[in-house]
């Protein structure tokens, strides 16, 4: 084989290559919680990221939703998780803890540990853009939203087809 013929086949192949689709990223065990409004429900499933969209699957595999990554920002952030015990266990300590500060210490935030990592995407740019929140593991939060962020870059960078 000539190396003008090496060259041409070598080319080929990556051009192949590039054409490929991305492999898709799937991240289990996150929860949906909506996006801020009270009539969302919270549900469990998979986040995957394949191209330039993002898709949520329920537990059974079923697709909840598809969006595009155009313009997409991920971002940590913190939520206060409110429940029933946290509130009745709040007001028992602070009949303790009144006496016992000193004016220093917020007696409601010394015992607080209900402060939450969530993932938030904010999709396109804008006020009126959707803001999305997920909760998971605390170790993968941070590794997906630099996951949708060059997905999002990436897919900003590629040529729109009109």
């Amino acid at each position: 084989m000539t190396k003008r013929a090496r060259a041409f086949v070598a080319g080929g192949m990556l051009l192949v290559g590039a054409a490929a689709p991305a492999r898709a990223e799937r991240f289990t065990s996150m929860k949906y919680l909506g996006d801020g409004s009270r009539n969302q429900h919270r549900q469990a499933g998979a986040l995957v990221l394949e191209g330039s969209e993002l898709r949520f699957d329920d537990r059974k595999g079923r697709v909840v939703f598809v969006l595009p990554l155009a313009g997409a920002q991920a971002w940590i952030g913190a939520e206060k998780r409110t429940t029933l015990g946290s509130i009745l266990r709040s007001s028992a300590l602070m009949m303790v803890a009144i006496p016992l500060s000193v004016g220093q210490v917020d007696p409601m935030q010394a015992w607080s540990r209900d402060m939450t990592p969530v993932l938030v995407v904010q999709l396109g740019e804008g006020a009126g853009s959707a803001t999305l929140r997920w909760r998971g593991p605390r170790e993968q939060l941070q590794g997906i939203a630099e996951a949708i962020n060059r997905r999002a870059h990436e897919s900003a960078a590629l040529p729109q087809a009109e």
